[in-house]
């Protein structure tokens, strides 16, 4: 951007425009507004590149290396609060999953496949997951059979935004289905679909 403000040039404006508009189509086809104010850099660059006019003078205040070094640390600063952030955020946020994980991981064999409203189980334990497909827990077991699923997880969480493995939390276990794995803190369950 620095580099555009400085030379504005119908090729670097072209990719700015370009650039914009990736942005709005991103937007605009997963409808969140975080996307949307991707935008607002872009859109005031182009309004300051179209409303001051460009200087004739070339001469620079600071050597063009000074330019670059600049824009390098900047990088290298971004690039590292970035990689902070990231992981920070993947060591917090499914903390009360990793017990559950590990122990998905000791008890499956590589390429166990598990029913899952919180995809970080399956990707802790190095397998698969997907979330539970139907409208009550006889639906749901019966989609996990047939595609191959012989796990399923229950978490609070799961059953307020899947009603249907709801009755995996309560006191009985139901039919085919064995529980192997409880965290009594989370309210954690890993049950096995028995054929």
């Amino acid at each position: 951007l620095l580099v555009i403000v400085a030379r504005p040039t119908r090729r670097r404006v072209g990719f700015l425009a370009v650039s914009l508009l990736g942005y709005l189509m991103i937007g605009v086809m997963i409808l969140q507004i975080r996307y949307l104010l991707l935008l607002l850099p872009l859109a005031f660059l182009m309004a300051a590149l179209g409303i001051f006019p460009q200087r004739e003078d070339r001469s620079r205040p600071w050597p063009l290396w000074l330019s670059w070094a600049a824009l390098g640390l900047a990088a290298v600063w971004s690039s590292a609060t970035q990689a902070v952030q990231i992981r920070d955020s993947l060591a917090e946020d499914p903390v009360y999953l990793k017990p559950a994980a590990q122990a998905f991981s000791r008890l499956s064999q590589p390429g166990a496949r598990v029913v899952s409203g919180k995809p970080q189980l399956g990707f802790l334990a190095g397998r698969r997951g997907a979330r539970p497909h139907g409208t009550d827990l006889a639906a749901v077991l019966a989609n996990a059979r047939r595609s191959g699923f012989q796990w399923i997880a229950y978490t609070p969480y799961e059953a307020e935004r899947y009603p249907a493995i709801a009755p995996l939390g309560g006191d009985s276990i139901p039919e085919r289905l064995s529980l192997v794995y409880q965290d009594p803190v989370h309210h954690v369950r890993l049950f096995h679909i028995d054929p």
